[in-house]
């Protein structure tokens, strides 16, 4: 290949400064623990991008430079308090932002993402309350549940969707390959999650969680600038109802002493979503369902590892935020060996 002439290569730098603190106490007896927290972000971008443009009958190289510099200040607080043996009441509340970064500024073009320099941070007001039970242990049995429920509301929401969305009205119109970050305005998400961890003789491990919420736009402007008709509708290209689980065997003296045997098997299922404003039948993305098995085996010098996974096994029908489908069925074969231990 020749090779580019550097005149013509775009060069973006993001530059980020962080300063943060915290303060964590622990009174009535360590029953009750508080943290406070705080947190300064700088972010400057900057983009020297060329042109070409014709000039007194030449081709001449034009660069455009484009700076951006943005700031804020986050801050928070935690809190749990230990009500009975195991049981603990959590509480958190913040205010925190999102910067943009440089392929949300920029775009991408290999990825048909469109620039937008005029987008602002994302800023967060979340609230969430729950409780955790344990590890609580029974014998040879472990178990722990936690549980949450969850109010944020965002301002400035950074998405990606798809561009001019609000004038699709027909199938045979959308053009999904083509995105662009925008801020999206107001949206408020309340819902709940909840996880629970079971754990059997130290060698069997059951993980489930999930989470269901649904969020919803609150004012603000579309893409391109104008007021937006979707009040109160569902944000589109986000999954609100989902749901994961994980087993996990642990089998030791299999085939050599010293060795080490896992199988495991991983779910997953996403409920249906809209990829566009107004939940037309067309942009529905179906209910998604998984199913992953795998192994891996240690051998007794404790240097090589083998992997075999399984991914999507019965080769369902998956897809990502813009229903745009994933591969189905894989194998996998990993072999890791460590050659030296430096601690």
């Amino acid at each position: 290949l020749n090779p580019i002439n550097k005149d013509l290569i775009t060069v973006s730098t993001v530059r980020k400064n962080i300063l943060s603190f915290n303060y964590e106490a622990q009174v009535l007896n360590d029953r009750l623990r508080t943290n406070l927290m705080g947190k300064y972000t700088t972010n400057r971008t900057h983009q020297v991008r060329p042109e070409i443009v014709p000039q007194n009958g030449e081709q001449v190289i034009v660069r455009h430079d484009t700076t951006s510099f943005m700031s804020n200040f986050g801050y928070g607080a935690t809190l749990s308090y230990n009500i009975v043996r195991d049981l603990f009441l959590i509480g958190s509340g913040e205010r925190s932002y999102v910067m943009p970064e440089e392929r949300q500024l920029y775009g991408d073009p290999e990825n048909n993402i469109l620039p937008n320099r005029r987008l602002q941070p994302e800023r967060n007001n979340n609230y969430n309350l729950g409780f955790r039970w344990g590890m609580v242990q029974y014998g040879r049995h472990k178990l722990s549940v936690y549980a949450s429920a969850f109010w944020r509301n965002g301002y400035d929401k950074i998405t990606q969707q798809v561009v001019d969305a609000t004038e699709i009205d027909r199938e045979e119109d959308a053009d999904i390959q083509t995105t662009r970050y925008i801020n999206l305005g107001q949206t408020q998400a309340r819902g709940v999650e909840a996880e629970l961890l079971y754990i059997y003789n130290d060698r069997l491990n059951a993980l489930v969680n999930f989470s269901k919420f649904n969020n919803l736009f609150k004012g603000g402007v579309d893409g391109s600038g104008r007021n937006h008709d979707f009040y109160n509708h569902q944000v589109p290209n986000e999954p609100y109802f989902t749901v994961n689980a994980n087993i996990q065997y642990r089998l030791d003296n299999v085939f050599q002493r010293r060795s080490v045997l896992n199988l495991y098997y991983n779910t997953g299922y996403v409920g249906e979503f809209y990829v566009v404003w107004g939940s037309p039948d067309w942009a529905r993305t179906p209910t998604q369902f998984t199913h992953d098995f795998g192994a891996s085996y240690r051998f007794p010098n404790g240097k090589l590892i083998v992997s075999g996974d399984i991914k999507n096994v019965f080769n369902a029908e998956v897809y990502d935020n813009f229903m745009i489908q994933k591969p189905g069925r894989a194998f996998y074969l990993k072999l890791n060996y460590t050659i030296n231990k430096f601690i």
